[in-house]
């Protein structure tokens, strides 16, 4: 587009707050540089209609981004295995720091890296910088990643051992819920066979028929090596009360025939 061509333009608040706040958040600025005489007289010359926001609407509008560049980083990280790097260190000031990358490759091969965390820490030992990486992962509800690179400081060998002892919490907590998710069928059809005065046979064999479909499908499913033994002696128990059908009582199987309910679906 040549320079001398005329464009339309239509003020938009919204947009022009946006910007502000891409000044602000890019180059580095003071929030309250909005409030400063010579910010507020360019701006009423370029666009005499703009309202200029305080200090605190900078804030809030700051804060809003930040949240839709964190959603956009979790969208970017959450299926893809990561490998996290950290460093501390100490300021002029005397304040302690840690910074917390994430690096992967995405499904181009293309290398990537985020910054997830940049906070200060109270020190520099093993067991808080340990904390401190383990709050800021489950914050980002991340779970999968290859390996955490830290500096040869002694006290990072405390952080990795740490980490290492709170990974297999992780892991015991992953494999709890795959068994709860497992066993609450089961737990679920004692309830609502124990809850009724009177149960039909209709019901039981519904039951039946539904807890073993969900045996065989975690048998198959399933890479959990103790999952699939409980399972195996899950199904080893079912086929001992109802596997031979000449065993069940015969009213189980005239109900559920007679049963109107089941006959019209």
């Amino acid at each position: 587009m040549n320079n001398n061509d005329l464009t339309a333009h239509v003020f938009s608040q919204k947009r022009l707050e946006d910007k502000v706040v891409a000044f602000v958040v890019k180059d580095e600025i003071p929030f309250r540089v909005v409030e400063g005489a010579g910010f507020v007289e360019m701006m009423n010359e370029a666009q005499p209609r703009f309202k200029i926001p305080n200090r605190k609407k900078i804030a809030s509008l700051v804060w809003d981004l930040y949240a839709v560049e964190v959603a956009k980083i979790k969208s970017v990280i959450g299926d893809q295995w990561l490998s996290i790097t950290t460093d501390t260190w100490t300021s002029i000031q005397n304040i302690n720091y840690m910074v917390i990358t994430t690096h992967f490759l995405d499904d181009d091969w293309k290398f990537h890296k985020r910054i997830i965390n940049f906070t200060k820490i109270t020190s520099h030992k093993g067991d808080h910088i340990g904390n401190v990486l383990e709050t800021c992962l489950s914050d980002w509800g991340i779970d999968k990643f290859f390996t955490i690179t830290v500096d040869n400081a002694s006290t990072n060998d405390k952080a990795v051992g740490y980490m290492g002892k709170r990974l297999n919490e992780w892991e015991l907590w992953e494999r709890a819920q795959v068994f709860v998710n497992f066993l609450k069928r089961f737990h679920d059809t004692t309830l609502q066979l124990s809850a009724r005065k009177t149960i039909t046979s209709t019901m039981i064999w519904e039951e039946i028929v539904s807890m073993k479909i969900v045996i065989d499908e975690t048998m198959l499913d399933t890479i959990d090596p103790s999952l699939q033994e409980v399972a195996k002696r899950m199904k080893s128990m079912f086929r001992k009360f109802w596997g031979d059908f000449e065993r069940v009582n015969n009213l189980v199987f005239l109900g559920h025939i007679l049963d109107l309910v089941t006959n019209f679906k």
